[in-house]
C-alpha cells in the first residue's frame, strides 16, 4: 500500500513538473514563476480558460523573451499572490504599484506606466470631490492594494472596507453597502463598463498624492532577476514592443483616437477663449486642449460660438467636449468633469459712484442685475430668487456695457474677463469686487455617458502638468492678467524703487567690500613684515631661544643651534626637548615643569645643564614662559650661557679656600700666644714676682 502511494506521488510530480522541464529544454534556462492577479484591467485579467493576460503580463513576456528567458503564469487573487511573492513561492510580479510599506519586503524594476487614483461615489452622492470628503463614509479598497496603504497612511478618520476585488468593491457601492471606492482610474473605467454599473460615478479630480508608480516587483534581495528585468524593460521600450502592447489594451477602453474631435468653447470669454483679430481661436484653454491633443494623440478641431449656443451643441452631441465649463452639483446631472484646470473668480461689477460692489447675495438684492446667458452667474441668481430685475445678455463683454451706460445697476461676471473688458474699452466708471461672490471649479466637461474621453483628457492633463507645459501655457496667457485688480503703475514703481534701493546697496556692498580687501592686504602685508622682523629679531638674539609645542622643538634660533652645536635648526626640529637636558638617573635636574605642555605661570633664572649633540654639556640659566605658537600653547625659552661665569666662581673658591685656611692658622698662633702669656701671668702671681714682655714678638 505505502509502495503504491510512493509510486503515485512520483508519477503526479513528473506530471506537474512536464510543463517546466519541456520550457528548460526549449529555453535553456529556468523560467520564471509569476502570477496574475484576477480581473484588474487592462493591467492583469483572467481569460475564461483560466490563463493569464493583459497589459502588464504581456509586457512582462516581452521583457523576459529578449532576454532569452520564460515565464509560467499562476493566477489568484492579489492578496494572495502578494504574499506568495513575499514567502517565494513565486519569484515576480508583473503589476505593483511602489509604495513606502512594500519597499522593505520587494525590490522594483523602472516603472513603466504612472497612474493616479480617483474616488468612485454613487450618481446620488452629493459633495464629495476629494478625500477630505470621505470621512465618515464607508470607504471600499480591495485588501492589499496600495489605495489600502495610502489610504491608512493619510488619516485615521476614514472607515476603510476591504474586499477581495475592486470588482466586488464596485458591486458593493452600487448596491449601497458602501459609500465610496479609492482605486485606480483606469481600472475602475473597466470594471464598471463590463458590469454594467450605470449608477456610478468618477469624480473627475485625482485624489491629490495618490500617484502609483507601476513596476514589475521581485522578492527584495533578487537582484539578478531583477537586473534580467530591467534590462528586458528597456528593451522592448527601445524596440517599439512596450507602444505596440499600450496600443494594443488600452484601446480596448474605447478612447477616441480615430476621426477628429470637437472642443468647443465660448468665443467672448478672453484671456481663456476666444476669436483674435484673425478670426482664430485663441486663448488659455485652447492653447491647454491643443497640448493635451497632442499628449493624448488626439486630431482635434476647436469650435468657439456664443456660450448658449456651445452648450447646447454639447447637449446635442455635435461637439465632444467642452475646454472650459464651471462646476455644480446641478451640471453634474447631465454633464461629466475633469478636475478643474484653472481658479477663476467669480465677481460684481457696479458703477464707480454706486459705491463698493457687493461681495454676497444680501448685497445684490434689489439691484438691477446684467449676467450671461446660461452662465453659472445665471444659474446662481435664479438658485438665489434673484431674477425679478434680472437682464440677461448674449457675453460678458455686452453685460459690462449695460453697467457702464447705467441700463444695470450690477453685473455678474468672472473676474479676469472683466479686467480684460474694462481695459480695452477705458471704462473708468466700473469698479470690480474684491471679494468674489464665489470661485466655481472650472473643468473640462463632456457628455455624462461619454467618460472615457473625460478619463483621456484628465490623464493628459496631468502628463502636461508634470512636463511644466501646464506652467507656460498659464504663464502667457494669465500671467499678465494677474488675479486681482491693483494698481500696476505703483507696483511698478515700487519695484523699481525697490531695485533702485537694492542696486545702491550692492554698490555700496561692493565698495566697501573692495576697501575691506584692501585693508584686510595692507594688514596682511604688515603682520607678515612684523612677523618677518620679530623672526630676525629673535634670529639674532644673542642668548639661545627655542619654542617647545607638544615636548618637541618646534622653532630654534641661531644662537641656540650654536649652543647645541648644531650645523642647522632641521636637527632639532621636532626631537624632544627633555633629550637636550641632562639627567641623573633619568630624572631632569632641577624644576621640569617647563617640559610639560603648557605653563600657567613663568619659570625665572632657573639652572640647568643641556647636553649638546657632541654629548658634551654646558651649563645654562633657563627661563620660560607660557606662549601659542601656530595656534598652539607652547612655551617660549630663553637659555643664557654661564659656562664662564661658572669657571670664574669655580677659581674665586679656590682662593677663598687658601685664605680660609691661612686665616685658620693665624688664628691658631695668636690663641696659642694668649694663651702662653695667661700661663706665664699665672706663674708670675704665683711666684710673686712680675714678669714684663718688652714687646709681642719677645
Amino acid at each position: 500500500f505505502y509502495a503504491w502511494q510512493f509510486l503515485v506521488g512520483v508519477f503526479l510530480i513528473i506530471f506537474s513538473a512536464f510543463p517546466l522541464f519541456a520550457i528548460v529544454s526549449a529555453t535553456g534556462s529556468v523560467p520564471i514563476v509569476s502570477a496574475c492577479e484576477d480581473n484588474y484591467p487592462p493591467y492583469c485579467i483572467v481569460n475564461k480558460d483560466g490563463t493569464a493576460d493583459g497589459f502588464s503580463v504581456e509586457l512582462m513576456r516581452a521583457a523576459a523573451n529578449s532576454m532569452g528567458r520564460e515565464v509560467i503564469f499562476k493566477v489568484g487573487l492579489w492578496n494572495d499572490i502578494k504574499g506568495q511573492l513575499e514567502t517565494g513561492e513565486i519569484e515576480a510580479l508583473p503589476l505593483m504599484g511602489r509604495t513606502p510599506e512594500r519597499e522593505a519586503l520587494f525590490d522594483f524594476t523602472v516603472p513603466y506606466l504612472t497612474m493616479h487614483g480617483a474616488i468612485i461615489i454613487r450618481k446620488d452622492t452629493k459633495n464629495v470631490h476629494r478625500l477630505k470628503d470621505l470621512v465618515g463614509r464607508k470607504v471600499a479598497v480591495m485588501k492589499g492594494d496600495n489605495a489600502e496603504e495610502f489610504l491608512r497612511r493619510q488619516t485615521d478618520e476614514l472607515t476603510i472596507q476591504t474586499t477581495d476585488s475592486f470588482e466586488q468593491a464596485l458591486s458593493e457601492l452600487s448596491e449601497g453597502r458602501q459609500d465610496a471606492v479609492v482605486m485606480q482610474r483606469l481600472v475602475a473605467l473597466r470594471l464598471i463598463k463590463e458590469a454594467g454599473l450605470k449608477n456610478l460615478y468618477i469624480v473627475p479630480e485625482a485624489v491629490e498624492g495618490f500617484r502609483q508608480d507601476f513596476s514589475f516587483a521581485v522578492r527584495e534581495g533578487n537582484k539578478d532577476l531583477l537586473s534580467v528585468l530591467n534590462e528586458g524593460l528597456a528593451l522592448v521600450v527601445a524596440d517599439g514592443t512596450f507602444n505596440r502592447l499600450h496600443a494594443k489594451w488600452f484601446a480596448a477602453l474605447e478612447f477616441p483616437k480615430a476621426g477628429r474631435l470637437i472642443f468647443g468653447g465660448d468665443n467672448n470669454f478672453p484671456p481663456y477663449e476666444y476669436i483674435d483679430e484673425n478670426g482664430s481661436p485663441a486663448g488659455f484653454n485652447v492653447d491647454l486642449s491643443r497640448a493635451i491633443a497632442q499628449e493624448a494623440g488626439f486630431d482635434i478641431e476647436i469650435r468657439l460660438a456664443t456660450w448658449s449656443q456651445i452648450l447646447q451643441q454639447l447637449e446635442n452631441g455635435e461637439i465632444d467636449a467642452l475646454q472650459g465649463m464651471f462646476f455644480s452639483d446641478e451640471r453634474r446631472q447631465n454633464f461629466s468633469f475633469s478636475s478643474s484646470h484653472s481658479a477663476v473668480q467669480s465677481v460684481a461689477v457696479v458703477r464707480s459712484i454706486d459705491g463698493i460692489p457687493p461681495g454676497d447675495v444680501i448685497g445684490l438684492s434689489g439691484k438691477r442685475l446684467v449676467v450671461q446667458c446660461d452662465d453659472i452667474m445665471h444659474d446662481y441668481v435664479t438658485k438665489n430668487g434673484l431674477t425679478s430685475q434680472l437682464t440677461v445678455v448674449a457675453n460678458q463683454e455686452d453685460a459690462l456695457q449695460a453697467v457702464a451706460e447705467g441700463r444695470s445697476d450690477c453685473a455678474l461676471v468672472a473676474k479676469l474677463p472683466a479686467m480684460f473688458w474694462i481695459e480695452k474699452h477705458g471704462w473708468q466708471n466700473l469698479s470690480i469686487g474684491q471679494r468674489p461672490l464665489f470661485s466655481p471649479e472650472y473643468c473640462y466637461a463632456v457628455k455624462f455617458s461619454n467618460k472615457d474621453l473625460l478619463a483621456r483628457i484628465g490623464e493628459s492633463l496631468k502628463i502636461i502638468d508634470e512636463t511644466g507645459e501646464y506652467r507656460r501655457i498659464k504663464e502667457k496667457w494669465l500671467g499678465v492678467h494677474g488675479d486681482s485688480s491693483y494698481n500696476y503703475r505703483a507696483v511698478y514703481r515700487a519695484i523699481f524703487l525697490l531695485i533702485l534701493v537694492f542696486t545702491i546697496i550692492l554698490l555700496l556692498s561692493i565698495l566697501w567690500s573692495r576697501s575691506l580687501r584692501k585693508q584686510v592686504a595692507e594688514r596682511t602685508l604688515e603682520l607678515k613684515e612684523s612677523e618677518i622682523k620679530f623672526r630676525a629679531l629673535i634670529d639674532g638674539a644673542p642668548d639661545a631661544i627655542f619654542v617647545q609645542t607638544d615636548l618637541r622643538f618646534r622653532f630654534v634660533n641661531s644662537a641656540a643651534c650654536r649652543l647645541l652645536r648644531v650645523d642647522s635648526a632641521d636637527q632639532l626640529l621636532g626631537q624632544l626637548v627633555r633629550d637636550r637636558f641632562y639627567s641623573l638617573d633619568n630624572k631632569i635636574s632641577g624644576d621640569s615643569t617647563f617640559l610639560v605642555n603648557t605653563l600657567e605661570e613663568p619659570v625665572l633664572l632657573r639652572e640647568e645643564i643641556i647636553i649638546r649633540l657632541d654629548k658634551s654639556r654646558v651649563p645654562v640659566e633657563l627661563s620660560a614662559v607660557p606662549f601659542v605658537h601656530e595656534g598652539k600653547d607652547s612655551i617660549l625659552v630663553f637659555l643664557h650661557d654661564i659656562s664662564k661665569r661658572k669657571l670664574f666662581e669655580e677659581e674665586n673658591l679656590q682662593q677663598l679656600d687658601e685664605l680660609h685656611r691661612w686665616q685658620a692658622v693665624t688664628l691658631g698662633r695668636e690663641e696659642r700666644i694668649q694663651e702662653l702669656k695667661r700661663l706665664v701671668n699665672e706663674l708670675c702671681r704665683r711666684l710673686g714676682e712680675p714678669i714684663r714682655f718688652p714687646s709681642q714678638d719677645t
